[in-house]
């Protein structure tokens, strides 16, 4: 069973919800000809119709918001030019000449979603601002990566039927029709993104609170021919059990659910009411962490790393450095100090392996795209032993492999870039050298840091940071001294 949908929209409703709908269409097909999403959202209950055998001729989606008009409008073979879109783009302005230009109604959607990535990423908060310079260096080949993303999403829909309007309308007037299936998702916030930057001819619609829309929805499937399920989510679950037929526990007492008008006529196909329990999002694997006031590095400590998971990774980033957004890392370590686990690595290796090169001197280069490390309240400076053990030969040698690793050739050193406010990031002075800095017009800078492997063994690396550092029997500064996170493919 295939449920996942096309990667050009993040926010779709949970893998779990969309197994269950999958197996409830399926059954449900010889029933109802018809299958209604309105809000369609990120379309990933019309995708998951046609995996359930719905043709797309079946397909009857709505919505009054700008990404789903697009999307559905080019789906349904009409041009989605006629919305009279303006874009108020400072930058790149080879961008907004590509949209008043083109005649490619693919190209003019990607343009589109593209600016609303560009003006979603704030300058504020340090890792957009990061993505955001990355696609102003790259723009070309994230609106090529986009346009791609939109011509597979609309051929799966190809042939479905969209209206622009209040979906809440949309769900009134199908619900009359006893042929008809009706789901709708008020589980995910609609999308914002764009704001003034963007406008286009949008249909008036109702400006209704969650809590109201879920009313109207509530009394507009009571008693209809239609069978209507709703998808919601809250930490009021009782109020809904009579209607419910399917839920998720959440953290922090959420449920995610799905109602029906016809909960019996569900429960008899699907046997029963279906309570799943939602794993967290990156499963603690439960590892020891390095830090307690006992912990100390030692000349002799054992330093080893270990590949895992992305999904290890990850939480493990996450739990070191607060939730960052998706990064361009292919390659997920963990770094261990006499058994606890001491830092979390990412890499982004496939341009080294491609025998791409990084920076001015067409050498290639082993590019990192994160790394942090745990704390402890005695000691600072705990992720410049990462960095020195990342930049040394046993790292080249034993964790990113040797000769027969790389047919096309290895790579120098490590690479990598940091946005900072001062002139340069203390944590790499020493270790990595600064060949590039670029004033930002936010007043931080851009820094690119890279070195060839240094000579030595993570044993090396131990003894050298226990006698520079290791004496160090007082309260810890933390600022500065937890990691850094690279700003993507930026160098």
């Amino acid at each position: 069973m295939h449920t996942s949908s096309p990667s050009l929209f993040s926010g779709v409703a949970p893998k779990p919800a969309r197994a269950y709908l999958h197996r409830y269409l399926s059954a449900a097909r010889g029933t109802y000809s018809r299958c209604i999403a309105p809000r369609a959202g990120r379309f990933d209950i019309p995708i998951l119709a046609t995996r359930a055998g719905y043709t797309p001729e079946q397909l009857f989606t709505s919505d009054n918001s700008l990404l789903p008009t697009l999307i559905g409008t080019l789906a349904a073979g009409r041009d989605p030019r006629s919305f009279n879109i303006s874009l108020t783009l400072p930058e790149p302005p080879a961008l907004l000449q590509r949209f008043k230009t083109t005649d490619n109604p693919f190209e003019y959607v990607a343009c589109v979603i593209f600016a609303m990535r560009l003006v979603s990423a704030r300058e504020s908060n340090p890792y957009k601002g990061m993505l955001k310079d990355e696609l102003f260096r790259g723009w070309e080949r994230h609106l090529g990566s986009i346009n791609a993303g939109v011509v597979e999403m609309v051929e799966a829909l190809k042939g479905c039927s969209y209206t622009h309007t209040d979906p809440l309308d949309h769900l009134l007037g199908e619900a009359l029709n006893a042929h008809s299936i009706v789901i709708l998702d008020l589980s995910i916030p609609p999308s914002k993104m764009g704001g003034s930057a963007i406008t286009w001819d949008q249909p008036p619609g109702r400006r209704l609170k969650a809590k109201d829309l879920e009313l109207r929805v509530q009394e507009a499937m009571l008693d209809k021919p239609a069978l209507v399920l709703v998808l919601l989510r809250s930490q009021d679950i009782i109020a809904h059990a009579d209607h419910a037929v399917w839920a998720m526990a959440e953290p922090l007492g959420f449920f995610r659910y799905i109602v029906a008008n016809r909960p019996d006529e569900v429960r008899d196909t699907m046997k029963g009411v279906a309570l799943v329990q939602k794993p967290s999002r990156f499963p603690d694997p439960g590892f020891p962490v390095w830090g307690d006031d006992t912990d100390r590095i030692r000349p002799d400590s054992d330093i080893t790393f270990t590949k895992v998971a992305r999904e290890v990774g990850l939480y493990y980033r996450d739990l070191f450095a607060h939730t960052l957004g998706q990064t361009d890392t292919e390659r997920f370590f963990l770094m261990w100090v006499d058994g606890k686990l001491f830092s979390t690595l990412g890499l982004h290796l496939q341009k080294a392996r491609l025998q791409a090169k990084h920076g001015d001197d067409e050498r290639i280069w082993a590019f990192e795209s994160y790394g942090f490390s745990s704390r402890h309240k005695h000691f600072r400076h705990l992720n410049r032993l990462l960095m020195m053990c990342l930049t040394c030969q046993e790292f080249k040698d034993k964790v990113i492999g040797g000769p027969n690793e790389w047919p096309m050739g290895e790579p120098v050193g490590i690479r990598t870039v940091c946005i900072t406010k001062g002139h340069e990031s203390k944590g790499n002075r020493g270790i990595l050298k600064l060949v590039r800095r670029e004033p930002r017009d936010d007043g931080r800078f851009h820094l690119v840091y890279q070195t060839e492997w240094r000579p030595g063994t993570f044993q090396d690396q131990a003894a050298l940071w226990a006698k520079k550092y290791g004496n160090q029997d007082k309260k810890a500064r933390t600022d500065g001294d937890v990691g850094q996170a690279a700003a993507g493919e930026a160098a």
